[in-house]
């Protein structure tokens, strides 16, 4: 969501400058006594506006963060009490900083708003199940340069010479080499798509008849055995499933955000227009 977000901030203008750039005083704010630490010029401000430490602070370190909120507090309202309407470039980095502030705000309110229940994570659940079920595979493998040397190095392992004791001498993998060429418990889709339809050709034991071509090299490889990975239980991957949910959620409003804005790109003749309708241009 952040690069998202990020990303549609990078364009500059399409707005009329003058309407942000009387966001620059603060908006007053209604602040609980309790949660007021601090006051400028009048102006109280929250707790909020620390940041949110989940470790331990060095003694001194909050009356020094206090103090740089403070400082920024005091920027602000001396660069609010200056006009910088005939400041086309202060008014451009206004602009930006505030399209990003303004959407990250919103998306994260958005977010909190979605109610889901488990009714719906639990059917998103049941359609994805069968697709996180896999069969993994028990492989060794023997990494090499070229198909020559692949295909000598299967030579020699018809002939009865141990897969261990070759994939150490010729193996290219420094992370299994050596293992013997162990790779353990994988699921092929990690491997690359080179490797799937071929473990699943071969029974316990056997080596490729082949070696696999990958944008690594040549592999000679052995399957030791294999297994059905069943999907996680629903209660292991509730939070997961509702995250992603949320953000299936997020993609489609802004999607209904699109199909109603008036949205041009391109070059300085068509700028793009953001926010605004037609009868409005």
């Amino acid at each position: 969501m952040a690069a998202l977000l990020v990303g549609g901030c990078a364009n500059n203008g399409g707005v009329d400058s003058s309407s942000l750039a009387s966001q620059q005083t603060p908006t007053p704010v209604n602040i609980k006594p309790e949660d007021v630490i601090a006051k400028v010029n009048g102006r109280a401000i929250g707790k909020s506006a620390l940041p949110q430490r989940h470790e331990p602070t060095k003694p001194g370190s909050e009356e020094q963060v206090l103090d740089e909120v403070i400082d920024r507090e005091l920027i602000w309202q001396d660069f609010a009490a200056q006009d910088l309407s005939a400041d086309p470039g202060t008014q451009e980095k206004l602009n930006n900083i505030l399209r990003m502030a303004y959407s990250q705000v919103a998306a994260d309110r958005y977010m909190k708003s979605l109610t889901i229940s488990d009714e719906e994570l639990r059917k998103n659940y049941e359609q994805k199940k069968s697709a996180a079920t896999a069969t993994q595979y028990r492989v060794k493998h023997i990494l090499l340069a070229d198909e020559a040397t692949a295909n000598k190095v299967i030579a020699k392992l018809g002939k009865g010479e141990a897969f261990d004791k070759l994939a150490k001498s010729f193996s290219q993998d420094a992370g299994s080499k050596a293992k013997g060429g162990d790779l353990g418990w994988v699921d092929p889709r990690a491997l690359g798509p080179e490797f799937a339809p071929v473990l699943a050709s071969l029974k316990k034991g056997d080596v490729v008849p082949q070696p696999i071509q990958t944008q690594h090299g040549w592999h000679v490889v052995l399957l030791e055995d294999s297994r059905i990975q069943e999907a996680p239980a629903f209660e292991a991957v509730k939070d997961k499933i509702l995250a992603a949910v949320r953000m299936e959620k997020f993609q489609e409003y802004i999607k209904t955000l699109k199909a109603k804005a008036n949205i041009t790109k391109g070059g300085e003749a068509k700028p793009e227009v953001v926010g605004v309708n037609n009868s409005e241009q």
